[in-house]
């Protein structure tokens, strides 16, 4: 996902999100040291966040990208995949 001068790259089997400069080739992992992620794997940006699929913690987070803070999204009605399975 590209936003604001950068591109966003899930580093899936790392458990990373990383940040990548495309005029210097810069690189560096701006989510993924300290934070809970689990195989975070889709990504898009909207209106100054950045949305991410965290696949194995069965979640979406949203990161404000101005402070960087990381909030899991409530979402009414989802539940988890086992949750859900017809009997």
């Amino acid at each position: 996902e590209y936003a604001g001068g950068h591109l966003w790259v899930a580093d899936t089997y790392n458990h990373k999100i990383k940040q990548v400069n495309p005029q210097t080739g810069f690189c560096k992992t701006v989510l993924g040291t300290g934070e809970d992620l689990r195989e975070p794997s889709g990504l898009s940006v909207a209106g100054g966040y950045l949305y991410i699929a965290d696949t194995n913690n069965h979640r979406i987070c949203r990161v404000d990208l101005a402070t960087m803070q990381v909030r899991n999204l409530k979402l009414p009605g989802l539940c988890a995949p086992n949750l859900c399975l017809p009997d």
